[in-house]
């Protein structure tokens, strides 16, 4: 019976469609009546889409729906009654280390668009990353998901984006 009531999950992946019918009454930066206000709920390291969540590749798009998605008829989301925000850490089908980084940063204190005003208090209490690695042994976003553990927010990762087994 737990739907995700009063929780904000987070997703760094390739961006996020905001508008999508299963997410858009979901995303926190929705104010209703077709409003936003994206500061807080959005941040793009790479400097594609910096004033508004944008996904052209769709994984990310899909990887939220996976978590919250609902457009009222389809619930097809885990936990459909969280808010959600993004960090866009992927560009197309490649992630830079540097922007996983700078949005698992982000995750801890978002700020608003202009990269100013941290607040910690308004970070999500879990961080999907659906993206891979080829060495399958890669250690350097290990202190991102110390910090994210030692502030209360759950990492989850996908296992078996890339392979072979579990790299």
């Amino acid at each position: 019976g737990t739907r995700g009531e009063g929780i904000v999950v987070a997703t760094i992946d390739t961006g996020v469609l905001y508008t999508h019918t299963a997410l858009v009454g979901s995303y926190r930066g929705a104010l209703g009546g077709g409003s936003f206000n994206h500061d807080y709920s959005w941040y793009d390291p790479t400097g594609t889409c910096t004033a508004a969540p944008c996904d052209n590749n769709g994984h990310g798009t899909h990887t939220m729906g996976t978590i919250v998605g609902d457009d009222g008829t389809n619930r097809i989301g885990m936990a459909p009654k969280a808010r959600w925000i993004a960090a866009r850490g992927c560009v197309s089908s490649g992630c830079a280390s540097t922007d996983l980084v700078a949005a698992g940063q982000w995750m801890l204190a978002p700020t608003d668009l202009a990269g100013r005003n941290p607040r910690a208090d308004l970070r999500p209490q879990l961080v999907s990353n659906s993206w891979g690695s080829s060495s399958g042994s890669d250690t350097f976003y290990r202190q991102t998901v110390s910090a994210w553990v030692a502030s209360g927010i759950l990492p989850v990762f996908a296992n078996g984006n890339a392979g072979p087994a579990c790299g």
